[in-house]
């Protein structure tokens, strides 16, 4: 080759070098923080499917300052939050007796429906329960409940339910000074419920309250249904959760919303209460704050438990209308017929508690007064 050949050569070399140098210098520069710098964390509020800490103590506020002020309506707040997740809205009058000269009361429930009809209930009052402080001095006992069973309601509406979920929000829960007027509100659902009959399609009702005080405890309480409790404990160590839920917590009687379900010979209930909750029940005095983080602890452990639990019992209603049913002993073939009670027996007789636990009804479930 003529070294004019050569220096040709050269030149186009030099020519496509360049142009491939240009086209790198055109792409954009990847982000890097400046030096001891983290990259900035995305903003904007949680996405609806996870349980958001901020959210629930915003109701939580909300809640309280509609409770304690004289024009206020918290059934107002409830509803802003519920109606854009597309929940079926219903509310719920009881009482107004012109014999016994009582009030009106005003629940709201909110109906997710599922794949099955049958209901998971879970409660809590809405009303301030006589301590109608905004947080962070009030708001555990009367409305912390009711925050956490709002973000509930936000997360359970992005999923696919198992049962059909019903939230409702009680009025009239410890409002009154003495007596069975204390729990007048879950005492009229309990009845409403029973003669509607929905309680014999109630597969697991869950009752908050008192949830967000500082380094809360829940209360293992001793009328619960004693497999279903536990999976809140067991859900507990599976999200990091045990001191919320602590393995060695002792069993003590609880006076909250579940009782009035439990006389009415619904066992598939349990009360997620703070044990700070049960003490300023019983002594009626103020509680003593709130943090957000406790609302979250109790979320998380809920949204678990009550996972895991309509996983098994779907899993045992699977079970008990399939054709391989129909072959099993006489003393299976109820469940082909009622699942709802069968399903419950069979999950409750599989697990054994330790000897020295006393059992779920040893107090009959029956409220001290």
């Amino acid at each position: 080759m003529s070294k004019y050949g050569i220096v040709a050569g050269l030149l186009a070399l030099a020519v496509v070098g360049a142009a491939l140098a240009g086209c790198e210098s055109s792409k954009p520069a990847p982000f890097a923080p400046p030096h001891g710098e983290l990259a900035p964390a995305p903003s904007g509020p949680a996405p609806l499917d996870v349980f958001s800490a901020e959210r629930a103590w915003s109701d939580l506020v909300a809640l309280g300052e509609a409770s304690a002020s004289d024009g206020g309506d918290p059934r107002a707040v409830l509803r802003a939050a519920l109606e854009p997740l597309g929940l079926e809205l219903r509310e719920l009058n009881t009482g107004g007796s012109e014999a016994d000269g009582r009030p009106v009361l005003h629940h709201l429930a909110a109906t997710l429906k599922g794949s099955s009809p049958d209901l998971f209930v879970l409660i809590a009052p809405y009303d301030g329960g006589g301590n109608p402080a905004p947080p962070p001095l009030g708001g555990n006992v009367g409305t912390s409940g009711a925050a956490l069973l709002l973000e509930l309601a936000r997360v359970f509406s992005t999923r696919t339910n198992a049962y059909t979920l019903r939230f409702v929000f009680l009025a009239g829960e410890q409002s009154a000074s003495s007596g069975a007027d204390r729990w007048r509100g879950s005492l009229d659902l309990a009845e409403r419920m029973d003669e509607q009959r929905e309680l014999e399609r109630t597969r697991l009702l869950v009752a908050f309250d008192g949830v967000c005080a500082p380094d809360l405890r829940i209360v293992r309480d001793l009328a619960s249904h004693r497999v279903f409790r536990e999976e809140f404990f067991k859900a507990a160590q599976r999200v990091a959760r045990e001191r919320t839920f602590p393995v060695e917590q002792g069993f003590e009687q609880t006076q909250a919303s579940h009782v009035a379900f439990l006389d009415r010979g619904l066992r598939a209930s349990v009360a997620i209460v703070g044990a700070r909750a049960a003490s300023e029940l019983a002594l009626e005095d103020p509680p003593s704050g709130c943090v957000p983080e406790s609302i979250e602890s109790v979320g998380l452990v809920a949204l678990e438990a009550i996972d895991t639990i309509a996983a098994r019992l779907a899993k045992i209603d699977r079970f008990a209308r399939s054709p391989l049913s129909e072959l099993t002993p006489m003393d299976l073939s109820p469940a082909a017929r009622a699942p709802t009670e069968s399903a419950t027996r069979v999950w409750s007789e599989s697990v054994v508690l330790p000897a020295t636990a006393p059992g779920p009804f040893d107090d009959a479930g029956g409220r001290s007064e």
